[in-house]
């Protein structure tokens, strides 16, 4: 902004008809730059140029204008986010709109006062520049000026480097963040690879069985795949047979025992009895007797449908079997080595006694007495009652409501029985409501009051 400088009227040196008070009446005012001093007269107007920007100046060797550097955000007074680059820091709060100052205002509380107005200066009559007071250096180059926020000098800024992919130490320069790993170059895998570290090791390999062998009834070597598990056992007798010819001939034969496989069952209907062997489907049945080839497999399976009481449910073998695998035990394979003679056990369902219904009793108290024959009764449900004994259904709601006769008030609900002390009716009123359960016993004692003993 240009200063603006006033001049007051001064005063003569002397008395006589050719002074005069007032300065627009002297004759030869002094002048800048050839420019009168009348009025209020801004640098402007009296031709001075002082430089109020950088891009003011002639820019010398060593300074740099913004356009050197990059683009900066502009701040935004408006901005609330602390980490936007726009976001002014330490805002200064704005006053109310300042009032001009008046030369003139006597009145030393209004705003437009002027304190300790100075003494005008000789430059007020002299008009001569260089009697101004405080008159600023006008700086001709910017390395005249003090560098503000947002110039630098090419001094500043800092030498550019090339990246250098294998540079390690991560404060120079050269260091590259964030490279990307790259992998090894494939490797063809390789099924005799032991080294687990090796890109050509194969993971979870399959295991590849040895070549399938015969089977040799001969082979005795249990580790043998040749080996036949649960043969049957066999004996041999020596057979002469005579032909048609009256011949004979005589051979080695070869006989499989059989023996008694006898499993029992009486808890049908409500626990059955289901076998298979030999491919057979399973058949229903309370008992299985029969005699089977040594090396036979029996699959037995047992069914509980009992619910009720008098039915049975399965428990368990006579000779204590228990399912290696964790099973309930109704299914169990049994491989015939000899005789086997088992039963299946189960127990019965035992009856349920019904629980007794639920019982209310109410009793009527006239004066702590017990009574009723004043009139004062309860209605139960609709009805009333000077004393009340009855059962109720399982879940029942029952309402008990206080009637006091004539000359009587009801005072008070006293609850006995079975009541449960976590969800207690209210007793606050002269309405009793609450929910009634088989197996228990409720009761309620109704306090009436004359009203003379009140």
């Amino acid at each position: 902004m240009a200063k603006k400088y006033m001049v007051v009227g001064g005063r003569g040196n002397g008395g006589g008809s050719g002074s005069t008070t007032n300065y627009t009446d002297l004759e030869n005012k002094p002048s800048i730059n050839n420019v009168t001093l009348t009025g209020n007269k801004t640098t402007s107007d009296l031709g001075i140029v002082i430089p109020t920007a950088t891009s003011d100046l002639n820019n010398d060797s060593g300074f740099i204008t913004s356009s050197d550097v990059p683009a900066q955000v502009q701040s935004d007074w408006n901005e609330a986010d602390t980490t936007d680059p726009a976001y002014i820091q330490n805002k200064p709060t704005i006053p109310a709109a300042p009032v001009q100052s008046n030369w003139n205002e006597a009145d030393s509380s209004s705003l437009a006062y002027i304190q300790n107005k100075p003494s005008l200066a000789t430059v007020a009559t002299s008009g001569s520049y260089t009697d101004l007071s405080n008159t600023p250096t006008i700086p001709t180059a910017t390395s005249d000026l003090n560098n503000d926020s947002g110039f630098i000098t090419s001094s500043d800024i800092p030498a550019q480097v090339q990246s250098d992919w294998n540079e390690a130490d991560s404060s120079d320069p050269a260091y590259i963040q964030n490279k990307p790993t790259i992998p090894a170059a494939p490797v063809q895998s390789n099924w005799n690879e032991a080294d687990s570290g090796s890109l050509a090791y194969i993971q979870n390999k399959p295991t590849i069985p040895a070549a399938p062998v015969q089977s040799n009834w001969n082979e005795a070597n249990n580790s043998s795949l040749a080996y036949i598990q649960n043969k049957p056992p066999m004996t041999t007798e020596t057979w002469t047979f005579t032909l048609a010819d009256t011949s004979t001939i005589t051979r080695t034969v070869y006989i499989v025992p059989s023996y008694r496989v006898h499993v029992t069952n009486s808890y049908s209907p409500s626990v059955e009895l289901e076998y298979s062997y030999d491919d057979d489907t399973y058949t229903t049945t309370t008992d299985f007797d029969e005699y089977l080839d040594a090396g036979t497999s029996v699959w037995f399976r047992v069914t509980s449908s009992g619910s009720m009481p008098g039915e049975y449910v399965f428990t368990g073998w006579s000779d204590g079997w228990i399912d290696p695998l964790g099973g309930d035990g109704t299914r169990r394979q049994i491989t015939v080595t000899g005789n086997v003679t088992l039963s299946v056990e189960a127990e019965e369902i035992p009856s349920i006694e019904p629980a007794e219904p639920p019982e209310v009793s109410v009793t009527v108290y006239e004066d702590d007495i017990p009574g009723g024959e004043d009139g004062n009764c309860v209605n139960v449900n609709g009805s009333s009652y000077d004393g009340f004994n009855s059962h109720f259904s399982d879940g029942d709601t029952v309402t008990i409501i206080a009637e006091p006769g004539m000359g009587y008030v009801f005072d008070d609900w006293i609850l006995q029985g079975d009541f449960d002390p976590n969800d207690m009716p209210d007793t606050s009123t002269d309405t009793l409501t609450f929910t009634v359960y088989n197996g228990m016993n409720y009761g309620v004692n109704a306090y009436f009051y004359s009203i003379e003993e009140q």
